[in-house]
């Protein structure tokens, strides 16, 4: 399980552009919908767009009784 803030490296904006979306349509990366920016979901690296080369920021997770918490 990964996780990261929601930033974007390049504008330091959210990534999503409704509640809960934040995939491509083929649900392969993770986008940007301000520039566009794809993501790999695993590493949090960009692979496409105005911040190819930089990464996402990593949060640590843990689960609990079936429910996702951040771990501090």
């Amino acid at each position: 399980m990964y996780g990261y803030v929601n930033r974007c490296p390049h504008a330091g904006t959210n990534l999503n552009w409704q509640d809960d979306q934040f995939m491509t349509d083929d649900e392969k990366y993770l986008m940007c919908f301000t520039h566009g920016a794809l993501f790999e979901p695993n590493t949090g690296h960009c692979v496409a767009g105005p911040c190819a080369g930089a990464s996402l920021r990593e949060v640590k997770l843990e689960v609990e009784n079936g429910k996702v918490f951040y771990a501090e």
